[in-house]
């Protein structure tokens, strides 16, 4: 019987076809989940069976090794570590890469209709709409927050109570504009016209901006989160060494070509962009 290994990951990142392709190559079976909020992995990591693989976000990496919740890895048998960029080697959360691969990036912004509005560039399209327009947020907290701490002209990481409560003051008064928090499909109510703007991440909006130019995709003036998603192998997995096959296997430059082309996601794997099509490389 083929092993098996189970893996947490955010949607379309990588895709099935991308799983199908690196289940082969480590000759595993691989059962795979997809979440779209940090939340969501918190209510997954004691499942049982243990997952074998988690793709986090990069604030809840750094919660998990304070945590102990995270396996040090070994780089040795991650031979293609080797092809990530060099900032992707000595990010804060996790400096020299001991419990975290980098294979995602973006940031979180929004994304409208131009035909419906003159191009918006601030948060406050969001948090101070105009009258009838219909705002659509993500439903993960962190994410909505930090735009509402980029607003009023914090920082996304708050330090104090006075700016959270003014940040929570803002959210309580935009309450009445917004028609849905979701993290799941945010682009589909945009499409149908039943949503005038909506928070958005840059991975699958990016899919859809190049599918019709009437979308397009912002990021404010105030500015933005940058986020970077991550694999990791929590304690108590029961295959680690196919964990650590799996992780190297998504680091191969094609591999990581064809997941930044099919989701949008942005690749630190810096071989890997140099296959990537002169537009995606700068875009």
């Amino acid at each position: 019987m083929k092993a098996k290994l189970r893996i947490i990951t955010w949607i379309g990142m990588p895709g099935q076809q991308t799983i199908t392709v690196v289940s082969r190559k480590i000759g595993m079976d691989i059962e795979c989940i997809e979440v779209s909020s940090n939340e969501e992995i918190l209510e997954l990591l004691n499942s049982d069976p243990r997952y074998d693989v988690i793709f986090c976000s990069d604030y809840l990496i750094e919660n998990l090794i304070a945590l102990r919740r995270l396996k040090q890895l070994e780089h040795t048998k991650v031979p293609n570590l080797k092809n990530l960029s060099s900032w992707a080697l000595k990010l804060d959360f996790d400096p020299g890469n001991n419990y975290s691969v980098p294979t995602a990036f973006g940031t979180t912004g929004y994304i409208y209709r131009r035909s419906t509005s003159k191009k918006p560039q601030s948060w406050g399209a969001l948090f101070n709409p105009i009258d009838g327009v219909r705002v659509g947020m993500l439903s993960e907290i962190r994410e909505v927050f930090g735009a509402a701490l980029l607003y009023l002209g914090h920082g996304p990481n708050p330090q104090t109570a006075p700016q959270i409560d003014e940040a929570l003051n803002l959210l309580n008064r935009q309450v009445y504009a917004v028609k849905r928090y979701d993290s799941d499909d945010f682009v589909t109510p945009i499409i149908n016209r039943e949503i005038d703007i909506h928070q958005a991440w840059s991975s699958p909006s990016a899919a859809i901006c190049r599918a019709s130019n009437d979308i397009a995709y912002v990021v404010p003036k105030e500015g933005a989160v940058f986020w970077v998603t991550a694999a990791t192998i929590p304690i108590g997995v029961q295959n680690e060494s196919g964990a650590l096959d799996f992780i190297s296997a998504i680091l191969e430059p094609k591999v990581s070509k064809e997941i930044a082309e099919q989701s949008g996601f942005s690749t630190p794997n810096s071989v890997a962009q140099s296959f990537l099509s002169e537009e995606l490389r700068n875009d």
